[in-house]
């Protein structure tokens, strides 16, 4: 696993702590690398208290108990990375002191909603689920 030293968690203007770029990154750059060794069954899943399941993604059919500094990453309906593999991979310009972003409904199980705080321009007003 690659180490995630471009990155740094900090404050977030989005909600509670945030990822931010050290440097620049170029659209199709992996931003940072998912610790994917936390997986959950489906009884822990249902077990964790429900602010501890804002930190599970549906990975590869199964629950994953996301890490620092992956855990830390902010919904944005203007995301500037996505998921992919185990990875956020830049789909926009991200410049250094940038806050990273991924769109969560592709991660979140399907049917989960909670609220939307991003604040941009296209916001939804929430984030609803679509992963199976």
């Amino acid at each position: 696993m690659l180490p995630n030293t471009d990155i740094e968690v900090r404050k977030s203007r989005i909600q509670g702590r945030g990822v931010f770029a050290l440097r620049d990154f170029t659209p199709g750059e992996t931003v940072l690398v998912w610790d994917t060794s936390y997986i959950l069954t489906d009884d822990e899943y249902a077990r964790l208290p429900e602010d501890q399941r804002h930190f599970v993604v549906r990975f590869k059919g199964e629950w994953l108990y996301m890490q620092e500094p992956a855990r830390y990453v902010n919904h944005s309906c203007e995301a500037n990375t996505v998921a992919r593999d185990g990875t956020d991979v830049a789909v926009a310009p991200i410049h250094a002191g940038d806050e990273i972003t991924s769109d969560y409904r592709s991660e979140m199980p399907s049917g989960e909603r909670m609220k939307c705080l991003c604040g941009t321009k296209s916001c939804t007003g929430y984030i609803e689920g679509a992963a199976v």
